[in-house]
């Protein structure tokens, strides 16, 4: 027979494994959406009213780095993506 803390260390291992698959499960899931959309097209450019630069963007074109540190100049005078 188990004593009490013999039962709660083997429920708190099961619990530890089940997590972990399901982290698993999870991380493995992201990857395969990300690599999806990656290769379904979700990239673009987004060029400004001068078309004298541009922006590319993977996934949205607001979470572009060049556009959040600004690189082509104020973002409210970017025309939006058709």
């Amino acid at each position: 027979m188990y004593n009490r803390a013999a039962i709660i260390m083997m429920a708190l291992h099961k619990l530890k494994d089940f997590c972990m698959k399901k982290l698993f499960k999870v991380a493995v899931a992201t990857a395969m959406v990300s690599g999806v959309a990656l290769l379904s097209g979700c990239t673009g450019q987004v060029y400004n009213q001068q078309k004298n630069c541009s922006y590319d963007y993977l996934f949205h074109p607001s979470v572009s780095i060049s556009k959040v540190i600004g690189g082509c100049g104020p973002i409210d005078k970017l025309p939006q993506p058709q």
